[in-house]
């Protein structure tokens, strides 16, 4: 079954600041995930916790040499993957901190979701 991928804005706008070279290779990864939200090199970097659900990233290299990370939840019972993040790897890019926040904005959108329901 094909998992259906929701950029959040934060994510979205993230991309859209982005050049081609770097935005379409990302694209292609998060649509990646349509068919295989937990591939192979994904990695869960934080448990499912407090309601909230556990966060995976994904690297996707650059040609030149730049690597980038999608971070992202899945929800399995809505066949759902939901992508909070899109960062250049660096030195803040797995700071505890960041990696809540990211955690915490897919929580707010579920439950959003479930409220607008």
């Amino acid at each position: 079954m094909a998992y259906r991928v929701i950029v959040l804005p934060d994510a979205r706008s993230a991309l859209r600041g982005l050049g081609a070279e770097v935005s379409r290779p990302v694209g292609f990864a998060l649509r990646a995930l349509e068919d295989d939200p937990r591939p192979d090199h994904c990695k869960k970097i934080r448990p499912a916790s407090d309601g909230k659900p556990a966060l995976y990233r994904i690297h996707v290299d650059i040609d030149g040499g730049a690597a980038w990370r999608v971070f992202y939840s899945v929800v399995d019972g809505q066949l759902t993957v939901i992508a909070a993040g899109v960062r250049r790897k660096g030195a803040d890019t797995y700071k505890q901190k960041n990696l809540i926040l990211l955690q915490r904005k897919v929580q707010e959108f579920l439950q959003d979701q479930d409220e607008g329901e």
